[in-house]
């Protein structure tokens, strides 16, 4: 009876215990990212977004500026009388939909990344679980904001004054920006 032995693979050799201990890290593993850290890493990321997919950028800037000029022109002077008295209406409605249009590339973004994968790969990963959606959510209020002071520098340039006065605009689309629902916030902060 003749005994093989098999041929030894690279899988099946013995390993120099010197050589694994060299190729292994000795230091104590980087702390755990605290969920702030998580959420402006995952903002950073939808930021960057718009690089890609420029489009995005326009639905922030021209896109308002298009449905506002608009509706002031063809429709302000039929429907209300006059294009000031219109623009007083218009322009809080422009807001809640430019948030709306907005608001698509956050949904669309997830779930190309959820089809894509990357999902799984980020719960593989040790880190605030919600920072994915708020880092999103926190990217939309940047670009939240840029579309809100392009609507309102519009709005003013067309005629548009707050009844209220100016310091009480910006106090209430703060209020907008700090609702866990925009558009709800948008409705009720600003006096609509």
């Amino acid at each position: 009876m003749t005994v093989t032995h098999a041929a030894q693979t690279p899988l099946t050799m013995p390993v120099d215990q010197g050589t694994l201990h060299s190729a292994l890290s000795t230091q104590t593993p980087p702390a755990r990212p605290n969920a702030l850290a998580a959420s402006l890493t995952f903002a950073w990321r939808a930021l960057l977004k718009i690089k890609h997919v420029p489009f995005q950028l326009f639905d922030v800037t021209m896109f308002p500026i298009m449905i506002t000029l608009m509706f002031t022109f063809l429709f302000g002077g039929a429907l209300a009388g006059s294009i000031e008295v219109y623009v007083q209406t218009l322009i809080p409605g422009i807001l809640v939909m430019t948030v709306a249009m907005i608001s698509m590339y956050t949904a669309l973004g997830l779930n190309t990344d959820i089809s894509k994968g990357i999902f799984d790969r980020f719960r593989s990963l040790p880190f605030w679980r919600p920072a994915v959606l708020v880092g999103a959510l926190l990217g939309d209020t940047v670009r939240y904001t840029i579309a809100a002071i392009v609507v309102i520098a519009l709005g003013v340039i067309l005629g548009f004054r707050h009844p209220a006065g100016w310091s009480a605009c910006c106090r209430r689309l703060y209020c907008c920006w700090c609702s866990p629902s925009a558009c709800r916030g948008f409705g009720q902060c600003w006096g609509c």
